[in-house]
């Protein structure tokens, strides 16, 4: 097993289990002399998930090293197809619980969209244009090293995480605009002297600091998530599903918010000088 001195001479003087586990030793070292004292059950072991290797010459890659384990895809049981009876066309969504290998689903279904020659996809034409989407950027990495390691050709693919989707498709008006409650963004001051303001000089105006979230996920997700930029266009858009009604004057005084918020933010910024809302 490789194990020298002095971890050598502290398990010779083991003889039951009680004093195998309270020997001084790591935990990586103590796991491995447990998996070598007591194999597991063979249904444990035929329930491992299986990677596929293709040829001898692989597993010779992983043995030299040049080659990782995680390369190789996982082997798939008939319950979890990645064949097309069609050629695909639209976006695609792969959707299972953690750890129930959708990234695997995909990239097998990657990988057999790429191989052109197979008589299940008759009218694919060359080149193909592919979007795989993930949620973390740790898995855009390992997916594009995968399908490397297949010798896939990727040239037609692109493998990015949602947030950098986003952000290519969102124009420059929307990359430059503010978004409020972020790490070391002073929401949170602004938004209760802003509200004192509006409290102070709106007619029955209807908000509080209780209100902070609401407003906070109102101005995000509605207004400069959809980029909005005027307040007939706000008093237009649909909020089916927001969760809380808002009528014309709510409305309004949600868009008074904003823009003060939104003035006091970037006078912060650029170091103007306070100003009051009467006077704005």
């Amino acid at each position: 097993m490789g194990i020298q001195e002095p971890h050598r001479s502290v398990l010779l003087e083991c003889r039951i289990e009680e004093e195998l586990a309270n020997a001084k030793l790591s935990e990586d070292l103590l796991e491995r002399v447990i998996e070598r004292l007591w194999f597991s059950p063979i249904d444990e072991l035929l329930d491992v998930p299986k990677r596929v290797v293709d040829s001898a010459e692989d597993l010779l890659a992983v043995v030299d090293g040049s080659r990782t384990l995680e390369s190789f895809l996982l082997d798939l049981d008939e319950t979890a197809g990645c064949s097309f009876r069609r050629c695909p066309s639209g976006p695609w969504l792969v959707k299972g619980g953690p750890g129930t290998g959708k990234s695997t689903v995909a990239l097998y279904c990657l990988r057999n969209l790429l191989r052109l020659d197979t008589p299940a996809l008759p009218i694919v034409r060359e080149p193909l244009r592919i979007l795989f989407t993930t949620f973390t950027k740790s898995l855009v990495a390992v997916s594009d090293h995968i399908l490397k390691t297949l010798e896939c050709d990727t040239t037609g693919i692109e493998i990015l995480n949602v947030d950098e989707l986003a952000r290519r498709h969102s124009g420059p008006d929307w990359a430059s605009r503010i978004f409020y409650g972020g790490a070391g963004d002073p929401w949170t001051p602004i938004a209760d002297v802003v509200i004192a303001q509006c409290d102070s000089k709106l007619t029955s105006f209807r908000f509080d600091v209780r209100d902070l979230r609401f407003l906070y996920n109102e101005v995000n997700q509605v207004i400069l998530g959809n980029q909005i930029t005027s307040l007939e266009e706000y008093r237009r858009f649909s909020r089916v599903g927001r969760g809380r009604p808002l009528g014309p004057r709510q409305r309004e005084q949600v868009w008074a918010f904003f823009e003060a918020v939104d003035w006091e933010a970037n006078r912060l910024r650029s170091g103007l000088s306070a100003t009051s809302l009467a006077a704005r």
